[in-house]
């Protein structure tokens, strides 16, 4: 019984350091030949246009690939009769506490961009805001951690060139399964301790 409580309280112990052995997640759209769908999964992520399609390749785009200012693919909701940018929601299965997105603008005139957060309920969990200022060509990243985030809505308010790239996410966040071994775990122990204080008793 001792090893049993001993084995019990150590896997516990384990469980409630890493609840789900917290790992990031990049997507950085470098191997995506898409155009005009109307939303795309990868991995854990759907990513879809509000008011547009998603692509990572465009018709105007002689290089086969929509490339941010450092060169790499990208990500871009486009509204093809507007032909404008749009803002993205992305969803993340199984929800997250923590998303960041590189931001990326040609020079125009001054880029408001933006990354907010909801749960998994549609409540708003709060936003993050950067801008590139009049004809700059640049790179910024926006960070958001919250608990309990479900899916993302990032952009710019522009609604000028504006490329998203390097999507990252925390996977970490604890699954049913891994409650129910911790649970279990704190179960047993307490079943053990009954069992030695009654002994204490009749002795």
């Amino acid at each position: 019984m001792r090893k049993l409580a001993f084995a019990a309280l150590v896997a516990t112990s384990v469980m409630a350091a890493n609840p789900a052995s917290a790992a990031l997640v990049l997507i950085d759209f470098n191997n995506l030949a898409v155009n005009n769908l109307p939303s795309l999964t990868i991995g854990a992520v759907m990513f879809t246009s509000i008011g547009g399609t998603i692509s990572s390749t465009g018709p105007s785009n002689l290089a086969g690939y929509l490339t941010a200012p450092n060169g790499t693919p990208g990500l871009v909701g486009f509204n093809t009769v507007s032909h404008m940018t749009t803002p993205v929601v992305a969803t993340i299965a199984g929800g997250t506490n923590f998303v960041s997105v590189e931001f990326s603008t040609y020079p125009a005139p001054r880029n408001d961009v933006f990354l907010s957060a909801y749960d998994a309920s549609g409540l708003f969990l709060g936003s993050i805001y950067d801008f590139f200022p009049v004809a700059v060509t640049g790179i910024k990243t926006l960070t958001i951690s919250r608990p309990g985030i479900a899916s993302v809505i990032f952009g710019s308010q522009a609604a000028i060139s504006t490329i998203y790239d390097n999507f990252i996410f925390d996977a970490g966040v604890p699954e049913p399964a891994s409650w129910a071994l911790m649970i279990g775990g704190f179960g047993m122990i307490g079943t053990a301790l009954r069992r030695r204080s009654h002994r204490a008793v009749i002795a």
